[in-house]
């Protein structure tokens, strides 16, 4: 699993001047829905990478939460309970 550094290191990469077809394509993603919620986060995080700077077809994305909002790990929870 990805440490506290590790997921700052990842969410410090900038957009700018990364090569798009490193990133991950979000869209080819599969989430099994008939495993635990920590299950589902942990086969996210490895497929996808970077979970802050991925791309979707041919766009680049960049993912940032304010200070004071909910962490990555409550939004990649609400999303993957549904």
């Amino acid at each position: 699993m990805l440490t506290q550094f590790d997921l700052e290191t990842l969410r410090a990469e900038e957009i700018d001047g990364s090569d798009i077809d490193k990133l991950k394509d979000i869209s080819a993603i599969k989430i099994e829905k008939n495993v635990s919620v920590e299950q589902r986060i942990i086969s996210f995080l490895m497929q996808i990478g970077n979970p802050y700077l991925f791309k979707l077809d041919d766009t680049a994305i960049k993912i940032r939460f304010a200070k004071d909002g909910p962490t990555l790990q409550s939004c990649l929870e609400k999303i993957l309970i549904k």
